[in-house]
C-alpha cells in the first residue's frame, strides 16, 4: 500500500497506518505512534508491505543491524501474527516495523527541521471463539 505524507494506508485486516506532519520538537510517541525526521525521507510518499525473510534494519537506539524476525522474537510478536505486521518503508529502507520498532536512521534530532507522526491503528479485535 502507498502511504502519502500527510495521509493513510488502509491495510485491510491488518488496520491501518496514518501520516500527519509533527513539530520537529516533538518526540512522543510508544509502539504504535512514532515521530520521524521528513528530511531524511527519499520523497514524500512511503510503502506499507509485510516483512520479507531477512529484513534487516538498524532498530532505534543500536548501533548495529537486526533481522526484522529477531525484532518479532523480542517484542514476542506471535509467529502466526508476524505476517500482519506492517512494515513502512522508504524504498528500500524500513523505516518502522509499526507497533513494534522504528528504524534509528530516520530518528527525529537536533538537526531535524520536518518531522512525520506516523500511528498504526490497529484493526478492531473480532470475538470468533476459535482462540
Amino acid at each position: 500500500a502507498l502511504l502519502p505524507l500527510p495521509g493513510h494506508a488502509r491495510l485491510g485486516d491488518a488496520g491501518e497506518i496514518l501520516a500527519v506532519f509533527a513539530d520537529a520538537d516533538d518526540v512522543s510517541g510508544g509502539a504504535d505512534s512514532v515521530v520521524v525526521d521528513a528530511g531524511r525521507l527519499t520523497g514524500d510518499v512511503l510503502t506499507v508491505d509485510s516483512w520479507s525473510e531477512g529484513d534487516r534494519l538498524r532498530p532505534l537506539g543500536m548501533s548495529g543491524t537486526k533481522k526484522v524476525s529477531d525484532l518479532f522474537v523480542d517484542a514476542k510478536v506471535p509467529r502466526r501474527e508476524r505476517a500482519a505486521v506492517p512494515i513502512v518503508r522508504d524504498g528500500a529502507h524500513i523505516v518502522w516495523v509499526a507497533g513494534v520498532r522504528m528504524s534509528d536512521e530516520y530518528r527525529v534530532t537536533a538537526q531535524t527541521t520536518r518531522a512525520v507522526r506516523l500511528e498504526y491503528r490497529r484493526p478492531r479485535a473480532e470475538s470468533t471463539g476459535s482462540e
